[in-house]
């Protein structure tokens, strides 16, 4: 009996089922998505299921507009709508709507050029005027762009991969991103994403064949072009540069023009008299390049164009190509140049990127597909899209290797240059080549037979500047150094340094040697003259602006009739007639000698104020008459005859001294 038990209780423990097991809970992990800004259309992406998706807005579009119109609420403040409505309002003419949100930082670039903060854009209510910067603005729309994706993925959005667009700056995006509540994990530089999204040299058995790609990016304002190097992974950029002015831009306005000029002729008017015909023509013109992009002819059907008259046309895309035609040339010319210009062959590029809005039209396709005819053409995807797909990838990359809250990228940005900065003679010589990390130093030897002007062109945010070449100076040797905060100096280390007469020193110049200033020159502000070579002279009636330096350890020798500002530091030993010397302006050589110093006007002001009645005497006896030895001389012979004056007998009665 016993054993049966035993048998039957193990019986019962083999046919005991498991208890389930209970699958781990979801990590709720913030929604990761990539956002590309830019000129005239917002693009948001992410990744579901492995699958790359394009997150629609609230309208249903796949792209929203960069247009932005601030309403004035019932209390006076101004709310933000960014959109098709903002869009639709700014063509209505609404003073508080702005169109092209790139355009905002070129704004405030022609308002200030060190320090984008300060500038901002005007917004007009009934009552009262409110100033915004684009930083404000760009925020306003990183703020939409994170409702949309927490709408779509009923998650907090909050972490993203942006696109990074070169015209605008990281530290306006930094900003922005603070305000919209954002946390980018990485900043992609715009022309990479594409070689992303394409997924060229990620293949597995890809990635030790070297490519080199070639991306070229047509906005609405730019052309821009890339070259890159990628293997095994790793994307080298060779080359980055941007032509503005030539972009979709031009499209639009020589198919604007063509479209007057067909309703001109035949209705006989002139449509360029009414500007609110041609903002209509600019309103379809769009439209019309999109459907030329894909069907053979395109119809133009504008309702009361001109005076009641309704504008029915039909535009062919052959007559369209055949318009665009030089600028097509001119393109492809600039694109085969900047490949040539890195000593490279057009058989060297094996892949071949059109990505921007305008590369949609054919023909621009087929005539860079002519130019690189041995590299492969990839335009499957969107071109407008293709940006926001490539981060989006890099999004999927980091999801499938690490979480979003353990990824942590230092937030380190090293500027450096967008363009080449070229000192420009009978040849070009290149200081800086565009790429350059910041801060760099460039030491350059011209051999020039004097006197010259040299131009630096730099980019746009340092602005062009000269160096003047004295006469008989055979070898100068420069040294440039450019700093992304206070912007490029040359320095010159000649023995023997003379401006010639009537030179302009520009601002943040240093000289060093034996300067000599001739007549008539103009020294701005924060230039600096080293005399650690030899001495300093300064000639006749110059101006030395605010803040200039002057300093050497030999003789500063100042001339005659010359101006210097307040902040100029001039260690002087000997100093001629009628200078004018604003306060704190002039310090005395210790070897000063009180016979080199004529007098000087009243407008000159002491460096140190004399306070005591030791002071006022020294101050006196240097820079006044008293320093003349006729003046003792005169002084003495008045002593000596008031001392003489007879005293009258009344005089002798009232006085204390006789009583």
């Amino acid at each position: 009996m016993a054993s049966k038990g035993k048998g039957k209780g193990k019986l019962k423990k083999k046919t005991q089922p498991k208890p389930p097991t209970k699958p781990p809970p979801p990590i709720d992990t913030p929604c990761l998505f990539s956002v590309s800004i830019g000129t005239q259309n917002i693009c948001i992406a992410t990744v579901r299921n492995a699958i790359l998706e394009i997150i629609v807005n609230e309208n249903g579009d796949r792209l929203t507009p960069a247009s932005i119109c601030y309403e004035v609420g019932k209390k006076g403040q101004f709310n933000p709508l960014i959109g098709q409505v903002a869009s639709q309002l700014a063509d209505r003419g609404e003073p508080n709507a702005f169109t092209h949100l790139l355009d905002f930082e070129k704004m405030s670039e022609n308002c200030c050029k060190t320090n984008f903060q300060d500038s901002s854009l005007k917004l007009v209510a009934e009552s009262s005027t409110q100033n915004i910067s684009h930083v404000r603005i760009l925020s306003d729309f990183l703020s939409a762009v994170r409702e949309t994706v927490s709408a779509y993925s009923n998650k907090t959005a909050t972490h993203c991969i942006i696109a990074h667009s070169s015209q605008v700056s990281m530290e306006t995006l930094r900003n922005a991103c603070n305000i919209a509540a954002l946390s980018p994990i990485q900043i992609l530089p715009a022309s990479i994403c594409p070689l992303l999204a394409y997924g060229i040299g990620q293949n597995k058995d890809q990635l030790e064949i070297p490519k080199i790609a070639l991306v070229i990016d047509l906005g609405h304002r730019y052309l821009g072009v890339s070259i890159y190097r990628i293997l095994n992974g790793l994307f080298q950029p060779i080359k980055t540069e941007q032509f503005q002015g030539l972009g979709g831009e031009k499209f639009d306005e020589i198919l604007t023009n063509h479209i007057a000029s067909l309703f001109n002729d035949k209705h006989k008017c002139d449509l360029y008299e009414n500007r609110k015909s041609i903002l209509k023509i600019a309103r379809e013109v769009s439209n019309i390049k999109h459907i030329l992009s894909t069907l053979p002819i395109a119809s133009v059907s504008i309702d009361s164009l001109y005076e009641g008259i309704d504008c029915h046309l039909s535009i062919a895309r052959g007559r369209f190509e055949s318009l665009i035609s030089p600028i097509i040339t001119r393109l492809v010319e600039i694109v085969t140049s900047t490949v040539l210009g890195k000593d490279m062959e057009l058989e060297c590029i094996t892949d071949l990127v059109c990505v921007g809005g305008s590369c949609r039209i054919p023909f621009i396709q087929s005539q860079l597909q002519g130019a690189f005819s041995s590299a492969t053409l990839h335009n499957t995807l969107t071109q407008d899209e293709v940006f926001a797909l490539g981060a989006a990838k890099q999004c999927q990359l980091i999801e499938e290797n690490t979480l979003v809250s353990d990824f942590k990228t230092p937030p380190i940005s090293v500027p450096s240059t967008m363009y080449d900065i070229v000192l420009k003679i009978d040849i070009d010589i290149l200081l800086f080549q565009s790429g350059t990390p910041l801060p760099a130093t460039n030491d350059t030897t011209l051999e020039v037979a004097g006197p010259r002007t040299f131009s630096i062109i730099e980019s746009r945010n340092l602005g062009n500047g000269t160096i003047d070449i004295p006469e008989g100076v055979k070898i100068v040797s420069l040294r440039s150094e450019l700093n992304a905060q206070t912007g490029l100096k040359h320095m010159t280390s000649e023995t023997i340094l003379d401006i010639h007469t009537g030179a302009v020193v520009c601002a943040d110049t240093i000289l060093i040697g034996q300067v000599t200033i001739g007549a008539n020159t103009v020294v701005h502000p924060k230039a600096t003259l080293d005399g650690s070579g030899g001495p300093i002279v300064i000639g006749q009636n110059n101006i030395l602006e605010e803040n200039v330096v002057i300093k050497g350890t030999e003789i500063i020798e100042i001339g005659s009739g010359n101006s210097f500002r307040v902040g100029t530091h001039c260690h002087a030993k000997k100093v001629g007639d009628n200078n004018i010397f604003e306060m704190k302006s002039l310090s005395l050589h210790r070897n000063f000698q009180k016979t080199n110093m004529p007098n000087q006007p009243r407008r000159y002001v002491s460096p140190y104020p004399p306070k005591t009645f030791r002071e006022w005497m020294k101050f006196g006896y240097r820079f006044t008459f008293m320093r003349d030895p006729v003046f003792f001389i005169s002084a003495g012979i008045v002593i000596f005859l008031i001392t003489r004056i007879p005293v009258t007998d009344e005089a002798r009665k009232n006085s204390q001294y006789f009583n």
